[in-house]
């Protein structure tokens, strides 16, 4: 839990245009079904006016259709439909058109009417429909905002867990300490104790010595002045200490108070100083757990670091190169460079020739880093 998780942040920006592309696909297919089950029922809901000839099978398909679409609210939420009813035969009867002769000739003609219902339904319809929602609609904009703040709150979750984790590791660490210090100053409030009986004890010693040898006093009372300036030096060490205690209690608060704040504003410094290298090093690429790991360093270690960086960049031919790392057998070849004594650079090769900086950090981070390199 030391590093946010990339891959969770990746997910959840990648999720919602895949659910939203996924959604719109089975809209469509959904809306197809249910228009084709709709329109194979219209037919039929006439079927005495049809058989009597008092209206044609044309007229009822696209009269029932057209109010069906009317009375639809998706239109207004940006899905077009497209129909097609036609026969077997290919007699289109919707979309409808007209032959005015015919039509004023069948009018007055019942029998002919129904006869040619009958054999128009005989012959059996082909419904095609094709629904499509637009991309720019409200169904559309909506399932997108709803995937987007979805997968935004799930991520906002994420994030504060991590951020709680963290301060919980970070006050263990802190509460370790002080009871830590609390052990030391209660080994020193006994070690007082003991002083005390010691000195109570040379006091008797010294006062029964008095009584057999004057010879004896003078080193006699060295000792005690010793002893005195033990218990006081004791004394300061324990005021020392609780000091200490009540410094760490402060800034166990103050950290839980402003560890949200300072996450912030290091993920923003971290990202101006990877805005800033990419400025400045046009032949290097560097990732950012290099840069956190430069943000870390003292000003001293920083300028060392930037005058190798500035080397690689121009030629990284005057680079003095310390070893080459082989890890994996067959896998990517590292080399290694020292700066500031125990500072440490590892870079490969990377696309177009460009050298890219995998990790940055010290002697005593060289282990993670070389276990990172592992993994690439």
């Amino acid at each position: 839990m030391r590093y946010f998780s990339f891959k969770i942040t990746v997910l959840c920006v990648l999720l919602p245009p895949v659910f939203y592309i996924l959604s719109i696909d089975s809209a469509e297919k959904y809306l197809k079904k249910r228009y084709i089950k709709k329109i194979e029922h219209i037919y039929a809901e006439n079927t005495q006016a049809l058989l009597e000839g008092h209206v044609r099978l044309q007229d009822v398909i696209s009269k029932n259709i057209d109010q069906y679409l009317k009375d639809s609210p998706l239109p207004g939420w940006g899905v077009k439909i497209e129909i097609l009813v036609s026969t077997k035969n290919n007699t289109i009867l919707y979309p409808p058109f007209f032959d005015t002769k015919k039509e004023e000739a069948s009018l007055h003609d019942s029998m002919q009417i129904a006869s040619d219902n009958y054999a128009l339904a005989k012959e059996g319809l082909i419904i095609s429909v094709d629904p499509d929602i637009e991309l720019v609609s409200r169904l559309s904009l909506g399932l997108i905002t709803f995937y987007t703040l979805i997968f935004m709150a799930a991520l906002y979750l994420y994030y504060n867990a991590w951020i709680k984790k963290s301060q919980r590791e970070e006050a263990n660490r802190l509460s370790g300490l002080q009871k830590e210090f609390e052990n030391k100053l209660q080994h020193l409030s006994d070690d007082r104790k003991k002083l005390h009986l010691n000195l109570k004890e040379y006091k008797k010693n010294l006062k029964e010595e008095k009584n057999r040898a004057h010879t004896n006093e003078t080193e006699m009372i060295e000792e005690i002045i010793i002893l005195e300036q033990k218990l006081t030096d004791n004394l300061a060490y324990q005021q020392k200490q609780i000091e200490e205690i009540d410094l760490l209690k402060e800034k166990l608060k103050k950290i839980e108070k402003s560890a949200g704040d300072k996450t912030g504003k290091k993920n923003q410094t971290v990202n101006m100083l990877q805005k800033e290298f990419n400025e400045l090093y046009k032949n290097i690429e560097i990732n950012k757990r290099s840069i956190s790991s430069f943000h870390a360093m003292g000003d001293g270690m920083q300028n060392k670091c930037k005058k190798i960086i500035h080397q690689l960049n121009d030629d990284p031919s005057l680079v003095s190169v310390k070893r080459k790392v082989f890890l994996k057998k067959g896998g990517k070849t590292f080399f290694e460079i020292i700066f500031a004594y125990t500072g440490r650079i590892y870079y490969g090769t990377g696309k177009e020739g460009k050298i890219e900086i995998l990790a940055l950090g010290t002697k005593k981070t060289q282990a993670r880093d070389l276990e990172f390199l592992d993994r690439i």
